[in-house]
C-alpha cells in the first residue's frame, strides 16, 4: 500500500505541477482591480488577497493519539505530546527551501499476543530539510502548489515499564529522502487553508534493543517501508495590512510502518502506527 501511495504521489507532482500552473495564470485575470495587483494597501482588501511576506517561523504544541499495531497480535495506544517547530522561505515562482522538527512523548498501553498487559513511554523526535519550487498566482483566491524533495532523520523510542513482563527498550531509527508537496488557497481574504502531503522513504532502518534480561544490546534489521502524512493547515491571517504575527491550525494523519526482517537472535515483525492529531502553530513573517 504505502509503494502505490508513494507512485500515486509522485505522479500528481509531475501531472499536477504542469496542470497547476495553468490553472494559477488563468486564476490571475479573476482579479476585480486590475491596476493593483492585489496590494491591500491600493485596493479594496476583500476584492484582493495580499501577499504574505516570504520567510516565516513557527513553533506550537502537537499532540497525537497513536496506534501500534506489531505483528503476531501485540496492540497498544495513547496520547503523546511535545513542540513542532520550523523554518520556511516560500515565494511565488522563487524555489523554496524549509526546515522542520517534533519532539513529543507519551504512555502507550495495550496488550500482547498473548493478552499480557503492557505499558510503554514512546517518545519521537525528527529533523527534516526540503528544497523545492512555488508555483502560486497573485490574486483570485490566491491558490499555490510546492513540490519538493529532501532529507532528514527520524529516532522513536519505546521503552516498556512495570506491568510489562520484560521492560526492554527499543529505539528504531533511520535517515530518510523526504518528498511531497504543500498547497494552500485563500477561499477569503483572512482565512488561508491548506493541503500537504508529506512522505517518508527510509534509509537503512535499524532497531536497537537493549535492557533485555537474557541478551547484550544488539541491532536488528528493519525492511525500509515508505512512510506519509497527509496535513490540512488552516491559517488564520489579518485583514487587511501585512500579516506578520498568526496563528494556525492543523489537523493530521500520519501512517508510519517497520517491515518484517528476518534476524538473529529472533526476528523483527511488521510493525505499523495509525497516527491522528493536530497542532497550532504560532507564525511569524518576515
Amino acid at each position: 500500500m504505502a509503494i502505490r501511495f508513494s507512485i500515486l504521489v509522485l505522479s500528481f507532482m509531475v501531472i499536477g505541477g504542469g496542470l497547476a500552473e495553468r490553472f494559477l495564470e488563468a486564476s490571475s485575470g479573476l482579479c476585480e482591480n486590475e491596476g493593483c495587483e492585489c496590494n491591500p494597501c491600493q485596493c479594496n482588501p476583500c476584492n484582493c488577497f495580499s501577499s504574505p511576506l516570504p520567510n516565516y517561523v513557527y513553533i506550537g504544541p502537537e499532540v497525537y493519539n497513536a496506534c501500534r499495531k506489531r505483528e503476531g497480535g501485540t496492540r497498544q495506544d495513547g496520547c503523546i505530546a511535545g513542540v513542532r517547530i520550523g523554518y520556511e522561505h516560500v515565494k511565488r515562482y522563487r524555489l523554496y527551501w524549509g526546515i522542520e522538527g517534533l519532539y513529543a512523548s507519551g504512555r502507550l498501553s495495550g496488550h500482547g499476543g498473548n493478552d499480557t498487559h503492557l505499558k510503554s513511554d514512546l517518545t519521537d523526535a525528527m529533523v527534516e530539510g526540503r528544497f523545492g519550487y512555488t508555483i502560486a498566482s497573485k490574486c483570485a483566491y490566491r491558490p499555490s502548489f510546492t513540490p519538493y524533495v529532501g532529507g532528514g532523520y527520524f529516532s522513536e523510542r519505546n521503552d516498556y515499564k512495570h506491568p510489562s513482563p520484560i521492560h526492554v527498550h527499543l529505539k528504531t531509527e533511520y535517515s530518510y529522502i523526504a518528498y511531497g508537496f504543500l498547497s494552500h488557497v485563500f477561499p477569503i481574504p483572512w482565512w488561508e487553508l491548506g493541503l500537504n502531503v508529506k512522505c517518508r522513504a527510509p534509509l537503512n532502518t535499524q532497531c536497537k534493543i537493549s535492557n533485555d534480561p537474557e541478551f547484550d544490546n544488539f541491532t536488528l534489521g528493519v525492511e525500509n517501508m515508505t512512510q506519509y502524512r497527509i496535513e490540512l493547515p488552516n491559517t488564520y491571517h489579518p485583514c487587511p495590512g501585512e500579516r506578520k504575527l498568526t496563528f494556525s491550525v492543523t489537523p493530521f494523519y500520519e501512517y508510519r510502518v517497520y517491515g518484517r526482517q528476518n534476524n538473529f537472535p529472533f526476528d523483527f515483525l511488521k510493525t505499523e502506527f495509525n497516527i491522528w492529531g493536530a497542532n497550532v502553530l504560532l507564525l511569524y513573517f518576515f
